[in-house]
């Protein structure tokens, strides 16, 4: 059971690792289309907004997840199997 955990710990932070750089890769990428097209000041403004707006949803992501997660991590396997 715990090298099934550790692998699926593992995964998820592969995968978070990947979704972190396609999110800053993705905003390096607008930045640069949008500083093209409007002017550096506009692009920066607009690319500013993006990053602290993909922040905000990345903070609520983790909370989302942090919190049931921490809730059943306080709750004992082997009685919640036997409640069952």
């Amino acid at each position: 059971m715990d090298e099934e955990t550790s692998s699926t710990g593992i995964i998820n932070f592969i995968f978070v690792s990947f979704a972190v750089l396609a999110l800053l890769l993705a905003a390096a990428g607008l930045y640069g289309v949008i500083s093209f097209t409007f002017g550096v000041g506009i692009g920066l403004m607009l690319a500013w907004g993006l990053a602290v707006a993909s922040a905000s949803v990345l903070f609520v992501a983790v909370v989302a997840v942090w919190v049931p997660a921490s809730r059943a991590m306080r709750v004992d396997p082997i009685t919640a199997l036997r409640a069952d």
